[in-house]
């Protein structure tokens, strides 16, 4: 009659098996929610640098446009004028140099 006490002994080994692989399961699920959660951390943190980031680029090219406004809207219109009143000044304007002082240029330049 030792065939009940062994299929009792298979049952209490399969049990244990299926207790240890439960116990095995449970602590690989806890592990990859722990990284799930740090996965899901460093892509808010990822997210937050990126939306951070694009507001310096952003404002970074606000403050392009308008040196670039500026510089049109002065510098080119100085040039402009001095190269009419140049113009205007002789009617011989491609035979002559322009020579200008410091003092001239630095105005049409401010």
């Amino acid at each position: 009659m030792p065939i009940p006490f062994i299929l009792g002994g298979i049952a209490l080994a399969a049990a244990v098996t299926g207790i240890k692989k439960g116990f095995d399961a449970k602590s690989k699920n806890k592990e990859a929610e722990t990284i799930v959660r740090k996965s899901q951390r460093r892509f808010q943190e990822a997210e937050e640098n990126l939306k951070t980031e694009g507001n310096v680029l952003n404002q970074n090219l606000e403050d392009f446009a308008e040196a670039k406004l500026v510089v049109f809207t002065t510098q080119i219109k100085n040039l402009v004028d001095l190269l009419n009143k140049c113009k205007n000044t002789s009617s011989n304007f491609e035979h002559q140099s322009i020579q200008l002082t410091a003092e001239e240029v630095k105005h049409f330049c401010l």
